[in-house]
């Protein structure tokens, strides 16, 4: 996936808007990823004590930044559900592919484990693929 060209080079006030919103809201319900709407935006930013008329005017009427926001929110949750869930593994999957990669590359390198004990312990999978 590219990314979004509309949501590049954005002000710091922005992404600390979006990490703002989220921390205050919620990141996800369940197994959904939230999408905010205008009103819940404005009630997170007024819930932290801030200024909310760059969102949206006396009469109602959303701003160019409230879209942003709001556009950025439906881009997240859409990218997170459609391109990153297909592509997370689960233990066993990242089990079977360290497996692969272990018999085929023959590394050098120390496999690092988890930190469990006992029968719980076994390879970090993914550090170790990764690695």
């Amino acid at each position: 996936m590219q990314p979004n060209m509309k949501f590049q080079k954005l002000p710091r006030n922005f992404w600390a808007q979006v990490k703002l919103v989220s921390m205050t809201l919620g990141y996800s319900k369940g197994e959904e990823i939230k999408k905010y709407t205008i009103d819940e935006i404005v009630d997170g930013l007024k819930f932290n004590d801030l200024e909310t008329d760059h969102l949206i005017t006396e009469s109602g009427k959303i701003t160019k930044d409230g879209k942003l926001l709001i556009d950025y929110f439906e881009f997240r949750a859409n990218a997170l559900k459609s391109v990153v869930e297909p592509n997370l593994m689960d233990r066993e999957t990242a089990k079977a592919e360290f497996t692969k990669l272990e018999k085929n590359l023959k590394s050098k390198i120390p496999i690092p484990f988890n930190k469990q004990k006992a029968e719980k312990r076994h390879p970090a999978y993914l550090t170790a693929i990764i690695n």
